[in-house]
């Protein structure tokens, strides 16, 4: 639950005298606050991703997980994660296979467009790095709202070209107009909103196998 909704009004009361009281308390004459004395990081991204990894594990799979969280353009992204799947899975040619991958990419948005995120571009663009084979791709925010597509994120596979092309919709100009929320809306592969409570950025999952 969130605080604002364990804490009575008095409760609230309490807590916003505390902090005026706080906030009348100043380190400098620039009234700069003196800086916490204790903190605790609860989640982060590779908490996210390591989770992620021991539910694969559970399930068999062998898991590769990418410690350096990605950056870069949403291309650049999607390429090196291509690259590592394939090496990965050909590794474990036979056996099942997982990658886990947690960042955040960007996305340069020049003109008018469309609904999406990070996570919709980056699931479209791994299913056009990946092309055919056995594999099947998530790709989230972990906040449950990516962009302003009104989904989490979206399932990506090797048929997804495919069936895009089956249903008049074209990967390149969807890309190009940022509209990937309509794309996988229209193909029934949004992830649906799950509002999480946090935001660790996003995190990518890639399971399969390459032929023995």
């Amino acid at each position: 639950p969130r605080l604002i909704d364990v804490l009575t009004s008095e409760e609230w009361d309490v807590v916003r005298r505390a902090l005026r009281e706080r906030g009348e308390e100043r380190d400098d004459e620039d009234g700069a606050m003196p800086p916490p004395e204790d903190f605790h990081i609860l989640a982060d991204n590779a908490a996210a991703v390591r989770a992620a990894a021991n539910a694969l594990e559970t399930q068999g799979a062998g898991v590769l997980v990418m410690d350096t969280p990605f950056v870069g353009s949403v291309e650049e992204v999607a390429a090196r994660l291509g690259a590592v799947w394939r090496l990965w899975s050909e590794q474990h040619a036979g056996a099942p296979a997982a990658l886990v991958a947690g960042g955040e990419s960007t996305v340069a948005i020049e003109s008018e467009h469309g609904q999406g995120g990070r996570s919709h571009e980056l699931a479209l663009r791994l299913a056009m790095e990946l092309g055919e084979g056995e594999w099947a791709a998530a790709c989230v925010g972990t906040d449950g709202d990516d962009g302003n597509s009104g989904a989490m994120g979206a399932f990506a596979g090797p048929d997804t070209i495919r069936r895009a092309a089956a249903a008049n919709l074209d990967a390149d100009h969807i890309l190009a107009a940022h509209d990937t929320a309509r794309f996988f809306r229209d193909l029934g592969d949004q992830i649906p909103t799950r509002e999480t409570g946090t935001n660790v950025m996003d995190l990518v999952v890639i399971v399969g196998a390459a032929p023995a």
